[in-house]
């Protein structure tokens, strides 16, 4: 599911940056990442820093979607 990875969008002339932790319980859905672009049509950059070291990057990419993004793009 990805616990521990840095997540960092760039969209809009800003940096949002969130990490998965494990804060589920029994019965909750997927681990998910929300980020907040308002207006924002279009993100820049997505970029994973997975647990030990290994980082993914994604571009050009469409706002006011939901992503799956796996370990090695």
């Amino acid at each position: 599911e990805g616990y521990g990875a840095q997540v960092r969008l760039e969209a809009g002339g800003k940096l949002q940056v969130e990490e998965l932790y494990n804060l589920r319980t029994l019965g909750q859905g997927p681990a998910r990442i929300h980020f907040g672009l308002g207006e924002v049509e279009d993100i820049d950059r997505v970029e994973v820093l997975w647990p030990g070291g290994h980082v993914d990057v994604w571009e050009d990419l469409s706002a006011r979607q939901t992503l799956q993004l796996a370990y090695g793009g």
